[in-house]
């Protein structure tokens, strides 16, 4: 069984219902001020079988100028549900099973040590879990297999889910 991780997301963010506050820091050069209708239409023109692909949320995220949390958010006051983790993690149903990730039968000594290195309470963020795939030039997806193997918990995710 994966091990258990302190923490359990992201704090919740406090704003108006009718506008969305957007920090300087997420790829925008200064603060701007968002509708909450502008970021639900993004979300709305985003599903894929009435549900959210993470993909899309950061792609909905960059679009905007907004933190991913942001876009969960804004899913979440719709009752959309998300998919299609990149890490593999959730949301495959409708390819007949609800992970996509499985053991491998090995993963290299490298880059076990480098999942093993980027462990906080025994957990792999999901932010380090992409890093690494970009730094071995592997689908994220694989990276969720590779902790699937070393009995390591992915968590917390970028948008909040988990």
């Amino acid at each position: 069984m994966p091990a258990m991780c302190g923490g359990q997301g992201y704090p919740k963010i406090e704003r108006p219902s009718s506008l969305l506050v957007h920090m300087a820091g997420h790829g925008v050069p200064s603060p701007r001020v968002i509708r909450m209708s502008e970021l639900q239409h993004a979300v709305d023109r985003s599903l894929l079988a009435g549900r959210l692909p993470c993909e899309r949320s950061f792609a909905v995220a960059a679009e905007l100028g907004v933190a991913p949390t942001q876009v969960r958010e804004a899913a979440e006051e719709r009752n959309v549900r998300f998919s299609r983790c990149q890490l593999g993690l959730f949301g495959f149903e409708d390819l007949g099973d609800k992970r996509l990730i499985h053991a491998l039968p090995k993963i290299t000594e490298s880059l076990e040590k480098q999942i093993r290195e980027a462990l906080i309470d025994g957990c792999l963020s999901c932010a380090a879990a992409w890093r690494i795939a970009e730094q071995e030039a592997l689908p994220r997806f694989l990276i969720g297999c590779a902790c699937e193997t070393l009995e390591v918990r992915i968590a917390p995710c970028q948008l909040g889910c988990f």
